[in-house]
């Protein structure tokens, strides 16, 4: 009898096979032998998910374990090519040959393992097999599925979601299988990976593949995942060797580009998993954040790792957590590109304005601690200011210009361009009538708001200018520069003011 050790929940396919096709098999072994090919391995010493390999067994005390030997491997998929569906052969001719991680164990306890239902703790299990459940998994591991491993209980009877309540699978979709669990008294938590451990019992998840087989795999104390493929032996690593830290994305690397989009490839970089793309649309309700998307161009991903999630940073200065569904958190945001000189509180909320040389206007939130709006403008920016009454924005440019922005939607009211310096300073005078601009041009502007015309201009400084300051009637100006000068004008005609001195100035 042949057996191929392809599925995890459901049993094992299996055929007879005739004198014939022994006879040339065991020609083909004794060659490989004589080559000193001496791969065949007893049955219980290594699992995997999806193909495993082939038993040959006269008896259940005569069989033998074949894996790797891919002449051999292929006359015994040909031989079951009648009993088996085109899904199966294409996978097993897929992962002939593969390398698989070997798992040993021996229990360390004297219980009786026929002495079934064995339940573990309602506490979150610890990876020891060995010893949890009396070391059953280990010594009844043929009777014993992944589904009485992610249970926790040992059956002996290779047990099937629904078997417990009376339900029969109609079909191995996720919603079959997920119904017949919930029968069964498992608890659906949904299809966001757990970060922390439930309060009693411990979580499990299930893999499906689609009408084929499905796979369940529980969350140990340590964070990290374990399973029991099939009859094989329980481990806490994938197909790769790896630990098992996310099942939605083990198993498989994860690459990140220019086009925005996030791809999750099988082992070999054969095949694409899934694609996740960065864009606003896909933002979880509960993101701290927004994309700074352009219509030009899409966000870039600078950086990706898969770890218990799926982590990605931007070339906008955002660090971004992607849920196996395609739901993407942004947990740290920031600017992007180049320097952040300009910041300004908004007079009576809890909320900030910044600008930088990636050319964004953002608003925070301070209290909820997120970007609750932005836009992106041509230019880059160096300083930004409210005004007294918090309705406009003024932001300075590198090159020169400067505009005034509406504060609710940061659409331009006023664009200026006067110099061709950066504006180093910008300032709203307290009774909102006057703005003073600043520049490396050693210039200050001052401009009637609601007229947006040039009133006066300040031009004793000797150096570019670094701070400006008001006084309290909106009458008087107060200039640092790169001189280390501190020099007064009147306002709004921009004459300067000799008579003060330093010590008459507020402290």
């Amino acid at each position: 009898m042949v057996t191929l050790h392809v599925f995890s929940a459901k049993p094992n396919p299996f055929w007879m096979i005739n004198i014939k096709q022994i006879i040339p098999m065991k020609n083909l072994v004794k060659k490989m032998l004589n080559d000193n090919e001496k791969r065949l391995l007893p049955i219980n010493s290594t699992r995997t998910v999806g193909y495993q390999g082939f038993t040959i067994s006269c008896s259940s005390d005569n069989e033998i374990f074949i894996h790797g030997l891919n002449s051999l491997e292929n006359q015994l998929l040909e031989s079951g090519k009648s009993y088996l569906s085109k899904t199966i052969i294409e996978h097993v001719s897929e992962n002939l040959g593969r390398s698989l991680v070997s798992t040993n164990y021996t229990s360390l306890t004297r219980i009786n393992c026929d002495l079934v239902p064995i339940k573990g703790s309602d506490k979150v299990p610890i990876f020891s097999p060995q010893t949890e459940n009396g070391g059953c998994f280990v010594k009844k591991q043929s009777a014993n599925n992944c589904y009485a491993y992610g249970t926790n209980i040992v059956t002996n009877t290779y047990p099937q979601p629904g078997r417990y309540s009376g339900t029969q699978l109609s079909a191995i979709t996720c919603e079959t299988v997920r119904k017949a669990a919930v029968l069964d008294g498992l608890v659906y938590y949904g299809t966001n990976l757990p970060v922390d451990h439930p309060k009693s019992g411990h979580f499990v998840a299930l893999l499906l593949w689609p009408n084929i087989d499905y796979h369940w795999i529980r969350k140990d104390a340590t964070g990290f995942w374990s399973h029991k493929p099939g009859t094989g032996a329980v481990t806490n690593k994938d197909n790769t060797g790896s630990l098992i830290s996310n099942p939605s994305v083990s198993n498989g690397y994860i690459t990140g580009g220019k086009d925005g989009k996030v791809i999750l490839w099988d082992p070999e970089f054969k095949k694409n998993i899934k694609t996740y793309e960065l864009t606003n649309k896909n933002l979880a309700s509960d993101s701290r954040g927004l994309l700074t998307e352009e219509e030009t161009s899409k966000t870039s991903i600078r950086a990706v790792t898969l770890t218990r999630r799926i982590f990605v940073g931007t070339n906008r200065g955002e660090i971004c957590e992607i849920e196996k569904d395609g739901r993407i958190r942004i947990c740290v945001q920031g600017h992007g590109e180049g320097e952040m000189w300009g910041l300004s509180t908004h007079p009576n909320k809890y909320e900030i304005c910044t600008v930088s040389d990636d050319k964004t206007v953002r608003i925070w939130s301070l209290q909820d601690r997120r970007m609750i709006r932005y836009k992106i403008f041509k230019n880059l920016l160096r300083t930004c200011e409210y005004s007294q009454s918090g309705k406009t924005i003024a932001v300075g440019t590198k090159d020169g210009h400067f505009m005034i922005l509406n504060e609710a939607d940061l659409n331009i009211i006023v664009s200026v361009e006067h110099r061709n310096q950066e504006v180093s300073d910008i300032k709203f005078s307290p009774n909102d009538r006057y703005l003073a601009v600043g520049t490396h041009d050693n210039f200050v502007d001052i401009y009637n708001v609601e007229t947006q015309k040039r009133v006066g201009i300040c031009k004793a400084n000797s150096s570019y200018i670094t701070h400006i300051d008001w006084d309290a009637n909106s009458k008087l100006i107060m200039t640092n520069s790169g001189a280390k000068e501190q020099l007064f004008y009147e306002a709004p005609r921009g004459t300067r003011i000799t008579s003060i001195k330093t010590t008459d100035v507020e402290k």
